[in-house]
């Protein structure tokens, strides 16, 4: 796990799944979250999450669970 600041973060995770060569550019706001899986000398950008998406996430989930739990009442 690594945690850092901007600007350093994006060009750290911007030159970790680069090629030699290459450029790659990572615009991480901030909140967001990013995986990045390595093999020897080489890494991955498995999934990038920014607060705007992970919102949504949660909301379309919350949505969904109260879709699928039954009204009853009580009495």
């Amino acid at each position: 796990m690594v945690v850092g600041l901007k600007p350093s973060i994006s060009e750290f995770i911007a030159r970790m799944i680069a090629k030699n060569g290459c450029e790659a550019q990572v615009d991480f706001k901030k909140g967001a979250v990013a995986r990045v899986e390595t093999l020897r000398h080489s890494a991955t950008l498995n999934w990038f999450f920014i607060p705007k998406i992970a919102r949504a996430i949660q909301a379309a989930a919350t949505v969904a669970a109260e879709k699928s739990t039954p009204k009853t009442s009580r009495k």
